[in-house]
């Protein structure tokens, strides 16, 4: 249970 947690924070910082 890594991957789902760190596309989310990854989509979130790059969709500003």
């Amino acid at each position: 249970m890594g991957e789902a947690g760190e596309q989310v924070r990854r989509r979130r910082r790059g969709a500003t």
